[in-house]
């Protein structure tokens, strides 16, 4: 055997073992590279699991937070519906402003619409009615009324008041012994004669009221005016009843003071006729109890 071989099986031995050394740090590379590698898919998984949760947790503070300005929205808007259905309530109430009062309200529908909450389809469908039961009502025309109650001011001087004339003496001065009677008998005569000429002339079917003097009438006058006044000023507080009272009492003294076949008497009493059947203060629905649908304890 030549000395060489030894030699070659033993430079293959090293080649072999340094090949297993490389191979053995090679894939002690591998492992560890598989290691890393598993362990930065294991961080990734660990990752993006929290990330999930993180988004899910963002979504949910999101959603809290939607549900809070949500209600948020509701709660002012359904502050705002109380606030105006107590301010048509106050117009009503204080200044009988139907106009604005119907305003108020079709504001305050508006706003219920556009929430479209089921659990306000109550308080809607009261809201909607009270809104139907104003709207029947006619609106007092306040500058209208008292326009017209000073016109009637004005006119009541052009009314001829009731009053006995004077007694025509030359009727019984031409009656045959007349000169002959004594004076009370010639004095009850006439006031006879006029009480007569005074039943023809206004043609009365009641009971003539007592003379007046001029100073009586300036009285009635001033006084039927005062009552005009005060019905103007009835219809400027709203008060019904002093309003009906105070017309019904001029128009009573009207018919029991003043010459009924005049053109003017007639037309002042067709205008107190006209003003009586007006109602000044109307009963308005109570609007406030609707809130109760909106809001136990919102009124």
């Amino acid at each position: 055997m030549s000395k060489a071989f030894p030699v070659t099986v033993f430079l293959l031995f090293i080649v072999l073992l340094l090949g297993m050394v490389g191979l053995w740090h090679e894939n002690q590379r591998t492992h560890h590279a598989f290691i890393e590698t598993q362990k930065q898919l294991l961080d990734l998984s660990t990752n993006q699991k929290t990330l999930e949760n993180q988004t899910n947790q963002m979504q949910t503070q999101v959603g809290n937070l939607a549900n809070r300005i949500s209600n948020n929205q509701r709660t002012f808007t359904a502050s705002e519906i109380t606030y105006l259905v107590k301010m048509a309530n106050l117009r009503l109430t204080t200044q009988h402003d139907l106009t604005s009062a119907l305003i108020l309200l079709k504001q305050a529908n508006q706003e219920v619409n556009a929430l479209n909450a089921p659990e306000m389809e109550n308080f809607r469908e009261a809201l909607v009615k009270n809104i139907s039961d104003l709207q029947a009502i006619a609106p007092v025309d306040i500058k209208s009324l008292s326009s017209q109650l000073t016109q009637l001011q004005t006119d009541v001087p052009k009314l001829s008041i009731l009053v006995a004339p004077k007694p025509n003496t030359s009727i019984l001065e031409n009656t045959p012994h007349q000169a002959q009677k004594k004076w009370w008998d010639r004095a009850w005569d006439n006031i006879r004669a006029s009480l007569k000429q005074l039943v023809v002339i206004t043609h009365q079917n009641e009971d003539i009221p007592a003379m007046m003097t001029p100073d009586q009438q300036i009285y009635l006058q001033e006084n039927l005016q005062l009552l005009i006044m005060q019905a103007q000023w009835a219809v400027l507080t709203h008060n019904n009843d002093v309003y009906q009272s105070s017309l019904n009492q001029a128009k009573d003294w009207v018919n029991k003071y003043y010459v009924q076949n005049s053109a003017n008497t007639q037309a002042f009493l067709k205008s107190l006729d006209s003003l009586l059947s007006t109602n000044i203060s109307p009963d308005y629905p109570d609007i406030l109890q609707s809130l109760a649908l909106l809001n136990p304890g919102a009124h």
